[in-house]
């Protein structure tokens, strides 16, 4: 049976998980072992700048832009608007290590 780490998110001082104002804050603080980020970032540029964007042309989809991919992704990742959550831009290079790798 393989073990899956238990990730652990500080959330910012005032703010709530679920809070009233939607908001979702996660501090970039790991409890996880540092993986080569440049890789998970090299694979997050490939992604949303290229693959994405190819299927969504093949495939029709309404959302195409690469920035588009990359909000979606985000705020999935951090579960909630990702700019609540990662104050310096661009977002995927400070992002939480743990968020990335969910993004990816």
């Amino acid at each position: 049976m393989q073990h899956t780490p238990t990730l652990v998110y500080h959330l910012a001082p005032g703010l709530r998980r679920g809070g009233s104002d939607g908001s979702h804050a996660i501090d970039a603080r790991s409890t996880m072992p540092d993986p080569d980020r440049s890789q998970l970032e090299t694979e997050w540029l490939a992604l949303t700048r290229e693959t994405l964007p190819a299927l969504a042309r093949t495939r029709g989809w309404p959302v195409s832009a690469d920035h588009c991919f990359q909000r979606i992704l985000l705020d999935n990742a951090v579960g909630g608007r990702w700019y609540d959550a990662v104050t310096a831009r661009p977002a995927y290079r400070h992002i939480a290590l743990e968020a990335l790798a969910r993004a990816v």
